[in-house]
């Protein structure tokens, strides 16, 4: 293993160039209606008021071609992620840097 790794950028792709959602995101929804979004690969967490919820909830479960205004919050928090990025390999390229760095938590 080298020394340094780093996190890949996204691989072009000519199949499929949408915006879906992360694997990593977990969404809990209050009895007010409020949609409560976390992100565990970025640690973003975002309150989404009930009148946008059902907006901000069919942006990730249908993807977009474009990113709208709403969008563009989803994306710059890591909640939409373009479809050609492999989650899982920069998770866990990032748990080796931590390791490598000894960044990683002690118990």
């Amino acid at each position: 293993m080298e020394p340094f790794s780093t996190i890949p950028k996204e691989v072009k792709s000519d199949v499929n160039d949408r915006w879906v959602a992360s694997r990593f995101n977990i969404l809990s929804h209050e009895e007010n209606g409020d949609l409560y979004i976390c992100n565990t690969y970025t640690g973003a967490f975002l309150r989404v008021p009930q009148p946008h919820a059902n907006k901000i909830k069919n942006v990730l479960r249908s993807g977009c071609d474009e990113l709208d205004d709403t969008a563009k919050v989803l994306a710059n928090y890591g909640f939409l992620i373009k479809s050609n990025v492999d989650e899982f390999k920069r998770a866990r390229i990032l748990h080796e840097i931590k390791g490598i760095s000894g960044l990683s938590p002690a118990f």
